[in-house]
């Protein structure tokens, strides 16, 4: 029976994208895509090593428990007064931190003492971080490169510098918060499990997997919802019982340092430093204490008119990092081409994280350049970007270009910023006001000289990113589209100011989120016209 041409046109397509796909896996395989992997990210974390943030309460809090760690105690008696995230129990001061930044913090803190090198709290802190959060975030970066290039060949590089360099990684990278740390725990039991997950049962990763999770739970309280979400994607089609038991005792064991540090600390395992924050300091034993926000450790309802502000506020995830919404669209991608499990669990965690940060208080975290509880998602929302990346690279592009600039104006001014002081990073940035780098503490000039190397650094790694990518996947439509969506989020971002910013209300939320949705619908609407419009003739 023969083909009609419908037929035969379709599987000229199939071998046509067949013979791509070899050729792409192929090129994953050459020295030069290889190497200009480890140039980007090697790039990005350099980038991130030469910026020396000022160090504020969350950051001495995380220091001032190394010090006590040091000192043979679990107290920051000595050094409560340099931070006020602190609890108060029994007559003594503890961090409110979970402990795992500083657990790893301990030995080149050591090493620093021992060596009487122990400077400013600053200069300090930026010498740990060093040698903490910033290899956890090589970690990361690679684990999120594999998975995207499994997603969709070719496109992992990039879209590992797209979270490494355009997203809320970037200035908390080079900030002492254990958020990037515990996401990169996090992440990490999600691939052991992704590789292993297709195939049958295999206990040993998946208690490997266990462990990683709760060992994420150790930098951060919340990552139990990473945990939680995991412990579904590990079920199987066989051996279920012997599956979650494995799971479960791996992830007894990675908790096991969090369990014996409250011991020590508070006379019980389950005992969490929340319970007592100090939320009015005052005399030694004259500290308001409690939970902030009242709630499960200052957890209460969700709140759709928080939510609206997580997202688009002046400092929302979508205002600030759009390619974050690209990212969605590719766990959508990725669900409907038949990777259910991934697609699931990327907009799972999305929601998860979403709903969980607007029952909180102080849901942007206090000053910071977004809202930072929303980070340990960001790996898992990002890593389908590459099927966005393929399919409309104009727009992913240039929402990356946009998210790469906000992201490292707050990393070089002053990230740990609130509200509307947002607008005084691009006036700093005019003024040639930055943070303290390696060329300033090294005794050079301050101002534009200062951060050369971290933008310089940072292009290399775009460069280099892009440089992975397919010749001749941007066109003249791809410009068009990108430029729509430029145009697109500044007429959003600036619009939902009068919506959101002045006094949050419900009404506001309804109506900030309704006009994103119909910006994304236009640029939806760019893109079919622009692939639907004829080639034009060469010349």
């Amino acid at each position: 029976m023969g083909q009609t041409p419908d037929s035969t046109e379709s599987s000229r397509n199939r071998a046509t994208e067949h013979t791509a796909a070899a050729g792409v896996r192929e090129r994953l395989q050459t020295p030069s895509y290889r190497s200009l992997s480890v140039v980007a990210i090697a790039a990005v974390a350099l980038a991130c090593g030469t910026i020396v943030q000022r160090a504020d309460w969350a950051q001495n809090a995380h220091y001032a428990l190394v010090r006590a760690l040091a000192d043979g105690t679990p107290r920051i008696d000595a050094y409560h007064q340099d931070t006020g995230d602190k609890s108060f129990t029994n007559g003594h001061y503890y961090s409110v931190k979970a402990p795992g930044l500083a657990f790893v913090s301990l030995p080149p803190y050591l090493v620093l003492r021992a060596l009487d090198k122990t400077p400013s709290n600053d200069t300090t802190v930026w010498f740990l971080n060093l040698f903490t959060t910033i290899p956890l975030t090589v970690l990361l970066l690679i684990l999120v490169r594999r998975v995207a290039d499994a997603f969709e060949s070719g496109t992992g590089t990039m879209v590992a510098i797209t979270l490494g360099a355009a997203t809320l990684v970037l200035p908390f990278v080079t900030l002492y918060f254990s958020h990037v740390a515990a996401a990169a725990f996090g992440y990490a039991a999600f691939y052991v499990l992704f590789r292993v997950r297709p195939g049958p049962a295999r206990f040993g990763p998946i208690a490997l997997a266990g462990l990683l999770a709760g060992v994420a739970c150790v930098f951060e309280y919340p990552s139990a919802i990473v945990a939680m979400a995991l412990a579904v994607y590990a079920l199987g089609r066989d051996r279920i019982v012997g599956r979650i038991a494995a799971y479960g005792l791996g992830g007894l064991l990675g908790l096991a340092p969090l369990l014996v540090y409250n011991a020590c600390a508070f006379g019980s395992p389950l005992h969490m430093s929340y319970s007592d924050l100090v939320l009015v300091g005052g005399a030694s034993g004259h500290d308001v204490v409690g939970t902030a926000g009242g709630g499960v450790y200052g957890v209460t309802a969700p709140s759709l008119r928080v939510i609206s502000e997580l997202l688009l506020e002046n400092r929302g995830l979508l205002t600030l990092t759009p390619i974050v919404a690209a990212g969605m669209a590719g766990a959508v991608l990725l669900f409907r081409r038949g990777q259910r499990a991934e697609g699931a669990l990327s907009i799972g965690l999305a929601a998860a994280f979403l709903l969980y940060n607007s029952g909180l208080a102080t849901f942007f975290g206090g000053g910071s350049p977004g809202p930072r509880y929303l980070i340990g998602a960001l790996p898992f929302v990002l890593a389908p970007m590459g099927l966005t990346l393929t399919r409309s690279p104009g727009t992913t592009i240039a929402l990356a270009l946009v998210s790469v600039s906000t992201m490292a104006l707050a990393t070089i001014t002053d990230p740990m910023v609130g509200g509307d002081y947002v607008l005084q990073w691009p006036r700093d940035a005019l003024a040639g006001v930055f943070q303290k780098t390696v060329v300033s503490i090294a005794g050079g000039p301050s101002g534009y000289v200062a951060v050369v190397p971290f933008i310089a650094l940072l292009g290399l790694a775009l460069v280099a990113g892009g440089a992975t990518l397919r010749r001749d996947s941007l066109g003249r439509r791809d410009a068009a589209e990108g430029a729509t969506a430029i145009l697109l989020w500044l007429l959003v971002a600036y619009a939902i100011r009068s919506l959101v910013v002045p006094e949050p209300t419900l009404a506001g939320a309804v109506a900030a989120m309704s006009l994103t949705a119909a910006a994304i619908t236009v640029q939806v609407i760019v893109i079919r016209a622009l692939r639907c419009a004829p080639v034009p003739a060469p010349q």
